[in-house]
Order: C-alpha cells, then sequence, then structure tokens
C-alpha cells in the first residue's frame, strides 16, 4: 500500500511540474507576441516616416526603436527620387537588421521590400509573347538563387518549376478542399491569384524547402524563393496607368476591389489602415495568416484609378528596386544577349561604392551609424532616380533600345515590406541564452538556440498621400513562421 501510495505521489508530482512547465511557456509566449506586437508597431511608424521624410511630428532620421538620429536620411529620405519623392534603398533604417530589447526579451527586426522581388504573376499576361518572358525570367530567377550552395537548383528544374507555377494559376478548379484559403480568383476568368508563395509547394516539382531560409550542409546560407520571388507587389504595367486598361491588369484590377479578405485572426475592425501607431494588434497571437493582395482593405492603387509609379518610373510589380534588388534577380531581368550580366555587376558595384557627403560651411560631421552588432556602418551610393544609371560604368556600352529596357524594369522606390521579428526566450533559471554580438557569431546563436524561439511575419503596403501623410495596410497581419530569414548580401562571402 506504501509503494502505491509513493507512486501515485510521483505521477501527481510529475503531472503537476509538467503542467507548470507548460503553463510557463505559455505566459513565455504571449509575452514574446506582445514583445513582438510592440516592435512591430514601431517598424510601422518608421516605414511610415521613411516615406513622408520624418514629418508628422517625428525628426527626420529618429530612430523609434532609441538608436538615435539616422544621418542616412539626408542621403535616402525624402527629396531624392523621381519628381521629389522618397527613395527606397539598403541605406534607410528600415532597411539595416536591428537588435532591440524589450521586457527582458531579445528580439531581432528585419525588414525586406518586396519590390526587390520579381512578381510572378506577371506570367498571368493576356499577350502570349509577354507572358512567355516572363515564365523565362521567372526560372533564370530560380536558377540563380541558390547558386554555388549544395542545394543549387538546374537549369532544367528551374525551367520545370517556372512552367509548373504558371499553370497552377491558370487552371481554374481544383478538389483541393483549402483552395479558397490560397487562392483569389478573377471573376469570369480562368487565372487565380495565390495569396502567399508558399502555396507552390504543394507542386510536385516544388516542396517546403524551397520557402524557408537555412544554412546548408557547408555552412553556406540558403536562401528561400520568397527572397527573390513575391506575390504581394502591386501587379501593373506599364500601359495600365493610361486609359487602357485590358487585359489581366483590368481584371487583377477587378478581382482586388472586390474581393473578399480573408480575417482569420482578428476582428474585422483591425483591418483599418494603420497611420504608425494607431493601428490596432492582431486579435489572435496564434499566428494565423491575414491575407488580401493589394491590401486589407480591398483597395488597389490601380483599382483607385491611381497611377501606380512615380513619374519616369514603371508601375509597381512591373520593374524592381535597383537599389534594393538582389543580383539574382537583376540579372534575370533580361537575357544575356539583351542586357549582359556584366551591367549588373557594375550596377552592384555602384551600390557598394563608399558615398562621399559633402558638408556646407560650419556643418558639422554626422553621427555614425551602427548595424545591429554595433559595427560602424558605411554609406554606400543609391540611384535616386533611374537616370542615374547614366553614371554606371558599362551603361555607355548599351545600345538606345537596351537602356530604354534597362529603365523599363528599373525604379527606386518600394511599397510593399515584409517585416520579420524574431523574439528569443530562455527557459532555464540558471543560464541566459545565447544572444550573437557580431556577425561571426550568428551561426553559433542559431546552433545554440536553446529556449523559446519565435518568428513572425506582417506584410505591409505603404501607400503613399492622403490627409494623414503615408498610409499602411496590413497584407499579410500576424504570421508565425519556421525559419528566421537572412539578408540577401550583394557579396555573400562576407563574414556573416
Amino acid at each position: 500500500m506504501l509503494f502505491v501510495v509513493i507512486t501515485i505521489s510521483i505521477q501527481i508530482g510529475i503531472g503537476t511540474m509538467t503542467d507548470a512547465r507548460v503553463a510557463r511557456n505559455d505566459l513565455g509566449l504571449a509575452a514574446m507576441d506582445d514583445a513582438i506586437e510592440s516592435a512591430m508597431l514601431e517598424v510601422f511608424e518608421q516605414l511610415k516616416n521613411d516615406a513622408e521624410g520624418g514629418e508628422s511630428g517625428a525628426d527626420q532620421g529618429a530612430d523609434p526603436l532609441g538608436g538615435g538620429m539616422d544621418p542616412t536620411a539626408a542621403l535616402s529620405g525624402a527629396g531624392g527620387g523621381e519628381a521629389g519623392g522618397a527613395v527606397d534603398s539598403r541605406q534607410d533604417e528600415w532597411a539595416r537588421p536591428q537588435r532591440t530589447e524589450i521586457n527582458g526579451l531579445e528580439l531581432r527586426l528585419f525588414v525586406q521590400d518586396e519590390d526587390s522581388k520579381y512578381n510572378v504573376l506577371n506570367m498571368l499576361q493576356d499577350d502570349e509573347e509577354m507572358a512567355e518572358e516572363c515564365v523565362e525570367r521567372v526560372a533564370r530567377i530560380i536558377d540563380l538563387a541558390r547558386e554555388g550552395t549544395d542545394h543549387d537548383i538546374s537549369t532544367s528544374d528551374a525551367e520545370s518549376m517556372a512552367r509548373d507555377m504558371q499553370e497552377h494559376m491558370l487552371r481554374r478548379y481544383s478538389s483541393e478542399p483549402d483552395e479558397a484559403q490560397f487562392l483569389s480568383t478573377i471573376p469570369n476568368n480562368d487565372r487565380r491569384l495565390p495569396l502567399t508563395l508558399r502555396e507552390f509547394a504543394r507542386l510536385e516539382s516544388f516542396h517546403e524547402g524551397h520557402f524557408r531560409d537555412f544554412r546548408g550542409r557547408d555552412g553556406l546560407i540558403v536562401h528561400s524563393l520568397g527572397s527573390f520571388l513575391t506575390v504581394w507587389s502591386c501587379l501593373t504595367t506599364p500601359s495600365s496607368s493610361s486609359d487602357d486598361s485590358s487585359g489581366v491588369t483590368a481584371g487583377l484590377s477587378d478581382a482586388l476591389s472586390g474581393s473578399e479578405a480573408s480575417t482569420q485572426g482578428f476582428d474585422e475592425t483591425d483591418s483599418s489602415t494603420f497611420t504608425g501607431q494607431t493601428g490596432t494588434t492582431s486579435g489572435d497571437s496564434g499566428g494565423e495568416a491575414v491575407t488580401a493582395t493589394g491590401g486589407q482593405d480591398g483597395s488597389d492603387q490601380a483599382a483607385d484609378g491611381e497611377s501606380a509609379s512615380a513619374p519616369g518610373e514603371p508601375s509597381d510589380g512591373f520593374g524592381v528596386n535597383i537599389n534594393t534588388a538582389p543580383a539574382a534577380v537583376l540579372k534575370s531581368l533580361f537575357e544575356d544577349r539583351d542586357v549582359s550580366m556584366r551591367f549588373w555587376d557594375d550596377v552592384i558595384e555602384y551600390r557598394n561604392f563608399e558615398e562621399e557627403v559633402e558638408l556646407e560651411p560650419g556643418e558639422e560631421e554626422p553621427e555614425p551609424v551602427y548595424d545591429e552588432y554595433g559595427e560602424e556602418v558605411i554609406q554606400h551610393q543609391i540611384f535616386d532616380s533611374i537616370e542615374e544609371l547614366q553614371e554606371v560604368h558599362g551603361w555607355e556600352d548599351l545600345s538606345s533600345e537596351e537602356q530604354e529596357l534597362v529603365r523599363a524594369y528599373s525604379r527606386t522606390t518600394s511599397n510593399v515590406f515584409s517585416i520579420f521579428i524574431t523574439a528569443r526566450r530562455s527557459t532555464s533559471n540558471k543560464e541566459e541564452i545565447f544572444i550573437a554580438q557580431s556577425a561571426a557569431e550568428r551561426e553559433r546563436e542559431e546552433e545554440t538556440a536553446a529556449g523559446l524561439v519565435r518568428t513572425v511575419r506582417a506584410v505591409i503596403w505603404r501607400r503613399e498621400g492622403g490627409d494623414s501623410g503615408a498610409e499602411l495596410h496590413p497584407i499579410v497581419r500576424w504570421e508565425v513562421i519556421d525559419y528566421s530569414p537572412y539578408e540577401v548580401r550583394d557579396y555573400p562571402d562576407e563574414d556573416r
């Protein structure tokens, strides 16, 4: 009898400890979600101020995370772009990975602009020749995306994957029970718009590993295809800004203006426009994705009859931001016989030259800028407009036709941003979780990722104009993902 009593007591003790541990983890996740939400709203404010050049009561270049003034605002903020508009580049504050601490939790903030990527919806062009060019372009991007790693995708596989993506979007009906969660259909049209790039993971030529960042067996970083391709940038073509918005653009606009947004994860009232800190929080911290192509409120620039691009630049989704686009995207825009890859090497080299800032008499040197590890950041050149391509070595070697091609696919602004926030929390009372203090320690941080690690992604459409200045619309308000993304470097051999 005594043995039975002891056994029962032990079982009760184990069960109690387990319940207490689960409760602590739940409280820890709730605290992490609160910290992530706070950081997310700060990034919203950062993006909003970036578009407004630091107006609306905020000092130009101010760091909402407490990092001090940002001297790069004078280089990459408002006033430098086409027709006096803002320019988006890797020199902007939002483009630099940041680390901060909120309520004792370590957080890493990383933002990708979706306009640095190529929109796969271009493969749905009505013009068969244009659609075929877009398929070939996507295939080239997939081919180059993981080049040099042990997960390199062959040219033939890349071509098959691109064609499978196009065929999938052209197939009207499917027996998949969760079809409605992934697609937005165009009325009276056989085209379907995927609400997330990961939808293609269901195709035979893809797998989940294609849509996450990780380190290969050789230690090299393998990037997700989502670092190079997107479905979230606003898709219009140069002709769609005129009165003739026929073809796929008109169909897309109709679909966007009348689509029913998925409202999983938060109440319908939470889909209001974000104007900095006034945005509402996610109603469910469990990570349900809230997706709607073109903005949660169902609106779209093209659908509203607005021109989606600044004067002299193509419309959103058609071109890519030459300040931020990865080499794999730039080099894949055209076949090598049309525009040589060597020219894009020169473009990448140009935007990595150190910026020479001329100070006015009596003007003080700007405060230095530091990266997430406290190392001083060298300020690089940016393209203030597409006309600055003329300053790139090799531009004069292009024919006038080739120069027009490059201009047509180039832009210097971004409108859609993916925000990734990773929170780390130790689950032990005795030892602290290891936090990298340098780029060289990043891999160790990943290998010794004890405790709770949670990464959340939000996708935001920044729409300039309006009475209150720039407006932020959620496309994906809150989504828990199973990896922490890496920055795509121009020169990946650099220590990180």
